[in-house]
């Protein structure tokens, strides 16, 4: 309940709808699994897109990974573990998968780095990219 309350006042207001993607003509909605067990915040995250390629998906779905990681890492909560869970649709087809897990330490190293978001994120130990977004 603590981290679902910091988010939403740090602006994560998709945590409780969807809010659009204006560069993709899209939607995104965020749920963090609050009865999951275990010191992990998990959260599925859907992307439904009606225009862009590939690339540009991928690199809209890690710069919003990057900045709710950035949300993640400057909560207070006694959370150590994070899960990002993406869904993405592309214009009504199947769904595709982007998923990251890490800590609060190797978060430590790659965020603030100078570099962008998308190349932090590839930085990550535990990743996975559908084959359509692999970078």
């Amino acid at each position: 309940m603590v981290l679902r309350e910091h988010l939403l006042k740090h602006g994560l207001s998709e945590l409780d709808g969807t809010r659009s993607l204006p560069h993709l003509e899209g939607e995104i909605s965020t749920r963090l699994l609050e009865e999951k067990e275990g010191p992990e915040a998990w959260f599925n995250v859907t992307v439904d897109v009606h225009t862009g390629t590939p690339e540009e998906i991928r690199t809209e779905i890690l710069e919003y990974a990057y900045d709710l990681f950035e949300l993640l890492y400057d909560s207070q909560v006694d959370l150590n573990s994070f899960v990002l869970s993406f869904h993405i649709r592309i214009d009504g087809d199947k769904s595709r998968n982007i998923f990251f897990r890490t800590n609060r330490n190797e978060l430590e190293h790659i965020l603030g780095d100078e570099a962008k978001a998308s190349d932090n994120l590839l930085r990550l130990e535990n990743k996975l990219f559908d084959p359509l977004f692999r970078p």
